[in-house]
């Protein structure tokens, strides 16, 4: 489950929010034995049939699942009130983790830093011989080409910046 949006600087690479891994430890009383239960979130997103129908705002679910079914639930007191139905406090005790995955987070980055490189060659491989002399020399070299792999994700985000908010002009812009 991606929870703590908090944004760390890793030298401005894309992908490089704080992912965790959450889980619920139920420890039984009488025998001692503990179980590990994963919690995740699903977003749900309404999907409008007609026109007509407005956008209904999206939904985070909290899901765990043990032997007996899935809990679902909206809040994490809500989770805890399912649990304590289902793991009685004479019986168990419940407990809730959450640990760093810096391998989640380094699997991020280097899958959508790869998804920027094949944008980056599929719009260089696009580019006409007089568009490309355009952008200068530079794009035949390994360094050019980097370069733009690191400029690439700026230009969508202000491209797509762009397209949310047309009548806003940017603070270069006459």
């Amino acid at each position: 489950m991606k929870r703590g949006s908090k944004k760390e600087n890793l030298g401005g690479r894309l992908g490089s929010e704080e992912i965790y891994r959450y889980w619920v430890e139920v420890r039984d009383l009488q025998s001692g034995s503990i179980r590990s239960l994963p919690l995740g979130a699903v977003t749900m997103v309404h999907i409008p049939r007609k026109k007509s129908e407005p956008q209904k705002p999206q939904e985070e679910i909290l899901r765990l699942e043990d032997d007996s079914g899935v809990i679902e639930a909206k809040t994490l007191d809500d989770l805890a009130t399912q649990l304590r139905e289902r793991y009685s406090d004479e019986r168990y005790v419940r407990t809730l983790h959450r640990q760093r995955d810096r391998e989640a987070e380094e699997r991020r980055a280097n899958a959508l830093s790869g998804f920027v490189s094949l944008i980056v060659e599929s719009f260089v491989g696009t580019l006409s011989s007089e568009d490309a002399a355009l952008l200068g020399r530079s794009l035949d070299t390994k360094e050019g080409n980097k370069a733009l792999r690191e400029i690439w994700p700026k230009i969508v985000d202000a491209y797509f910046h762009a397209l949310c908010n047309p009548k806003q002009r940017s603070a270069r812009s006459p």
